[in-house]
């Protein structure tokens, strides 16, 4: 474990670079998106950091909100409608929180609303993690039976190291989306490099972007 969280972090530092690219449109809506990418990633970082220090409820938690949260970067950028993305971006206060709070889709309305917008590949990753990974995701974040469970009798050993890879995976689809907003296109297909790079701390099956 010690040495895929080593791989992991250096996985999150080459990502980490890509929020130095210029956006290709300057706009509420690349910014936005490139603000929920770092959400992404921060969340996948600070998982780790807690199964290093094994925490590992709090920390497979986690793993859901960053998912959640590469999602949205990715709908902002591809699917939401310009009143959504002004909700978004719109300073909150007490007066209007409920009112913008409300403007924002479920995780399943945003993946609705992508495979109008994704290449079929990227749509199938985000999916496969949403029907694998969602129920077991949500029992740990309610306090559910696998959170229970997986607390008194500790994680098992290989699936922590599978949720971990998905993780992984999961920043890797962040680092697609920064790219994709960013106007350097020397960047193109850093993706698929990422893949081949840190197989060790991926899942097995390779991607092309």
């Amino acid at each position: 474990m010690e040495a895929l969280l080593n791989r992991s972090f250096q996985l999150e530092t080459e990502i980490a670079r890509l929020f130095d690219l210029p956006q290709a449109e300057p706009s509420h809506r690349t910014w936005a998106s490139k603000v929920m990418c770092s959400i992404a990633l921060e969340h996948a970082a600070s998982a780790k950091i807690l199964i290093g220090n094994g925490h590992k409820t709090s920390a497979i938690s986690l793993f859901r909100l960053q998912y959640e949260a590469l999602v949205r970067s990715i709908w902002v950028a591809h699917a939401a409608s310009e009143a959504q993305v002004a909700a978004l971006c719109e300073l909150i206060n007490e007066s209007n929180f409920n009112r913008l709070n409300n403007k924002q889709l479920s995780v399943d309305a945003m993946l609705k609303e992508l495979k109008n917008h994704l290449p079929g590949h990227v749509m199938d990753r985000l999916m496969e993690f949403k029907e694998t990974s969602w129920k077991p995701l949500c029992s740990m974040v309610h306090g559910g039976v696998m959170a229970l469970q997986t607390h008194a009798a500790d994680f098992p050993p290989d699936l922590l190291k599978d949720i971990v890879k998905l993780s992984n995976a999961v920043s890797c689809l962040v680092a697609n989306s920064l790219t994709n907003i960013s106007s350097d296109r020397s960047f193109a297909g850093f993706t698929t490099r990422l893949y081949k790079t840190y197989r060790d701390c991926l899942p097995d099956k390779e991607v092309e972007y």
